[in-house]
Order: C-alpha cells, then structure tokens, then sequence
C-alpha cells in the first residue's frame, strides 16, 4: 500500500466540491460514476481531491464556456 500525505487544504468534501463546480451535490455523485472524479476514503469519510476538482471545472469549461452557471442563476 502506498502512503500519502495530503493537506486539509488539498481535500474538499462533496458540498464544497458542488460549490467550487457550481452544480449539485447529485452532479457530483454522477461525476464519480462516470469516472470523472475519484474520491478519497479517509475512515468512513469521502472527499475529492482539491486538484481534480480543479482540473474538472477547467475542463469543463473548455467544452461549454456555461458550465456550472446554471446552478448560480438560481441563487
């Protein structure tokens, strides 16, 4: 098994995550599925890592310049 030491800062947990995408929680569940996040188990705990949040959204963006503003109208 390998070991990693990460950063509080370096894990987002699915709200936080939903958030910086501007999408729902379920949005998130589907990203997981599809295989577009990966989460980190912690104990009993799941988080995204910050990073691929990141790099999702960016990419994202890339494909529809209005990804995630749909959520945001609503607010």
């Amino acid at each position: 098994m390998t070991k990693i030491t990460l950063q509080t800062s370096d894990l987002l947990n699915y709200p936080e995550a939903a958030n910086l995408l501007g999408v729902s929680r379920q949005s998130i569940y589907n990203f997981i599925e599809q295989g577009d996040l990966f989460p980190v188990v912690i104990g009993r705990a799941r988080f995204l890592l910050r990073e691929d949040v990141l790099r999702l959204k960016a990419r994202r963006e890339k494909q529809n310049p209005s990804f995630g503003r749909e959520r945001l109208k609503g607010n």
